[in-house]
């Protein structure tokens, strides 16, 4: 456990503001940079799993988005390459396949497709650091078996990582080599069935313990002087993606020409906030302690 889980619930709500209230890629860049930081320091290298399959999933998704929307999206004025064009059938929507690619349109699926990668960043790093039952414990009375459910959710997401760990480990034993899709196709099964043995474990050990009961046992840690500072520069980078929305200092777009981003320091302001707690002292000085 790498603090309380209040706090990284505030880190996290913070992230996913931050990632979501800018279309400047150097935003996005920025809050992805920060999950990485954060997961390399805060947590082991058994504990990473959830966040590498929420990283692959994002750097999927953007070369998905951009393959398939510059192959079918005709604005912009600069042109890369000029394919073969092919018109689909009225039934399938009638869209035209190829043509013209240009680079405007490229670069603006590349950054969504980057402000959806750093969500899932954020949200990959969020599993890795926080304790599931801590974070149950945090629910309000009323909420309490939803928010189970919804840790049961979450937690599925490192156990689906684990198991894929251990059946590609187990196959290597074996002898077998990952090639191709009918290789992976035996991996599923297997797969599957550890991370869903894990959730159902995870369920009824909850269960056991009352958390789904209406008055659980609602003892909490304290906040550390840790805590406190992760929240402090959580709600500041909160606080200054407002304030760059707000004066359109983060404002750009490839359209009509394409250009390059502006690098204004309000703009990576509130990335750099979402890690600056790491190199904060967060433990009183020897000097307090002594005057206390």
């Amino acid at each position: 456990m790498n603090g309380h889980a209040g706090a990284w619930l505030c880190w996290y709500v913070a992230a996913l503001f931050v990632a979501s209230s800018s279309v400047h890629p150097l935003v996005s860049l920025g809050t992805i940079t920060a999950a990485l930081t954060i997961v390399a320091a805060c947590t082991t290298r058994e504990d990473r799993g959830p966040f590498k399959v929420m990283l692959l999933l994002g750097v999927a998704f953007i070369g998905l988005r951009v393959a398939l929307f510059t192959l079918t999206g005709r604005a912009g004025a600069t042109t890369l390459i000029t394919l073969p064009e092919l018109r689909l059938p009225d039934l399938l929507g009638g869209i035209r396949v190829g043509g013209a690619l240009s680079a405007e349109v490229a670069t603006n699926e590349l950054v969504e497709g980057l402000r959806l990668c750093a969500i899932l960043a954020a949200t990959g790093a969020f599993v890795a650091v926080t304790d599931v039952i801590e974070l149950v414990r945090l629910a309000p009375k009323r909420l309490r078996r939803v928010g189970v459910i919804v840790q049961i959710a979450v937690a599925f997401i490192p156990s689906l990582a684990a198991s894929i760990r251990e059946v590609r480990e187990a196959q290597r034993a074996r002898g077998l080599r990952v090639r191709g899709v009918r290789s992976a196709v035996p991996m599923i099964v297997p797969v599957m069935a550890g991370a869903l043995d894990c959730a159902f474990t995870l369920a009824t050990s909850l269960h056991t313990r009352g958390f789904d009961r209406p008055d659980p046992s609602r003892a909490h840690r304290p906040f550390t002087r840790a805590d406190r500072v992760l929240l402090a520069t959580s709600v500041s980078a909160a606080g200054f993606a407002v304030l760059a929305a707000r004066t359109d200092a983060g404002a750009w777009g490839p359209y009509p020409f394409l250009t390059w981003p502006p690098t204004e320091l309000i703009v990576l302001a509130a990335p750099m906030l979402l890690m600056l707690h790491l190199v904060l002292p967060s433990q009183p000085s020897r000097a307090a302690e002594v005057v206390a």
